[in-house]
């Protein structure tokens, strides 16, 4: 463990794929590197960064308009943070008969990018917001709120709708308490102070102003398919574990 650590201080180790050897994975890198540094106009070099993580990553602050270092942000936010991240949205039901299968193109690369999309770059404000006024809302100031919804299960009990994911600790995102709404579910704020964590307009950047660069550079190349292509396919879905 002890030469590993210092091993990797100074260099980087790179993964060997399912039924690859040493060698192939020697050769694979380097064919990946020079295709890519060369689409790129040594723009992205992998021989730089030594995997498609951190590759990704350089890219992304070399073009990113958000700044270059966080806020730090106080643990009562960040408990917030934690507690409103319950995983992803998982539904089944029991179905015979024909089925269909659909993967849409780069749709999570899409909703990164998007202009109408928001990202916190600064800290948020607690809040303490009247009960009554959220019977009215459609839509939730950006942020997070201590709330329940409409038919909340028990813990023990699964916790996913077709469109809604339940949170045990009743810590939801703006986004969260509108799909609610619109599904037309009752939304109960808690008679709690504080009650909200709000991102105000000028502590959020678009996301055409974070990722679109790092994104389009990906993206364009993609679509052109060969062996820079499959690397920039790799390279857009290595991000987001890194951030």
């Amino acid at each position: 463990k002890e030469d590993f650590r210092g091993l990797s201080n100074k260099y980087y180790f790179i993964k060997t794929d399912l039924k690859e050897t040493t060698i192939e994975a020697y050769k694979r890198i380097n064919e990946e590197s020079k295709a890519i540094a060369e689409k790129t106009n040594r723009q992205v070099d992998m021989r730089k960064s030594g995997s498609y993580t951190l590759t990704s990553l350089k890219l992304f602050r070399k073009t990113t308009l958000a700044p270059k270092r966080s806020e730090k942000i106080d643990e009562k936010e960040n408990a917030w943070l934690n507690l409103a991240s319950t995983g992803a949205l998982v539904f089944a039901e029991k179905y015979e008969g024909e089925a269909i299968q659909y993967d849409v193109n780069s749709m999570y690369i899409y909703e990164m990018l998007k202009k109408e999309a928001s990202w916190p770059i600064a800290t948020g404000k607690f809040r303490t917001i009247d009960v009554s006024l959220v019977e009215k809302w459609n839509k939730f100031p950006y942020g997070i709120f201590k709330a329940t919804i409409e038919g909340n299960p028990p813990k023990k009990s699964l916790q996913c709708t077709r469109y809604l994911r339940y949170n045990p600790h009743r810590i939801y995102t703006h986004f969260d308490l509108e799909c609610a709404k619109r599904n037309g579910l009752k939304v109960y704020l808690l008679d709690e102070s504080p009650n909200a964590l709000i991102y105000k307009k000028n502590t959020c950047i678009s996301g055409s102003d974070m990722f679109g660069k790092w994104g389009n550079i990906l993206y364009n190349i993609k679509k052109e398919g060969g062996t820079a292509g499959k690397v920039s396919k790799a390279l857009l879905v290595s991000l987001w574990g890194v951030l």
